[in-house]
């Protein structure tokens, strides 16, 4: 397999993968992202980011990675059926399961901030600076979480079969609402939990 076919599978594994097989293969993903999160401190309270909070666990993580999905399938699945003439509910719970794969990443990059460093900020916003650890990871996470955009991009234009200009308005503003979304969630939750 060339460089070029690695990459284009990479940031669009749809035309191979889709439906209930990407659905599947993104639910271990997300399900390995999950604990891994748990351990390290690192929970996917939000459809693109991540915070770091260290007084939940497994079950907790696991939640907000399920609102992820729900937000992000409900809304794309409401864009589907306004502006396309076919899709299928499958294909966009698949693709957008699968797009969170990246999530392992940053996860995983979790382990490198303590709870010391994060005692620190959360007490002085500014002692970011005194961390390059920090800074290290903040900038070494945001490869994964374009990754993870790029993924859900090419999910919501496969399953939606919608292209070019109007592709990009509308995948925008439906990942706009389902941040805002996932987040209402996670914090209604949070507060009830």
């Amino acid at each position: 397999m060339k460089a070029k076919d690695i990459f284009n599978f990479l940031i669009n594994p749809f035309n191979k993968f889709a439906g209930w097989q990407a659905f599947g293969i993104g639910l271990i993903f997300l399900l390995i992202s999950g604990y891994v999160g748990a351990l390290s401190g690192v929970y996917f309270d939000g459809v693109i980011d991540a915070h770091f909070y260290h007084k939940y666990d497994y079950k907790m993580s696991i939640v907000f990675i399920v609102i992820n999905i729900i937000s992000l399938t409900i809304l794309m699945s409401l864009a589907g059926i306004l502006f396309s003439k076919k899709f299928r509910f499958i294909d966009i719970l698949g693709t957008m399961t699968l797009a969170q794969a990246p999530s392992i990443f940053i996860a995983l990059l979790g382990f490198l901030i303590n709870e010391q460093i994060l005692s620190d900020i959360n007490i002085n916003p500014f002692a970011i600076l005194n961390y390059g650890i920090f800074i290290i990871y903040t900038i070494a996470c945001l490869p994964f979480i374009i990754w993870k955009i790029v993924l859900m991009y090419y999910g919501f234009s496969v399953s939606c079969n919608i292209k070019g200009t109007k592709n990009m308005i509308i995948f925008i503003t439906i990942l706009v609402l389902s941040e805002i979304l996932s987040k209402i969630l996670a914090y209604a939750i949070y507060f009830y939990i």
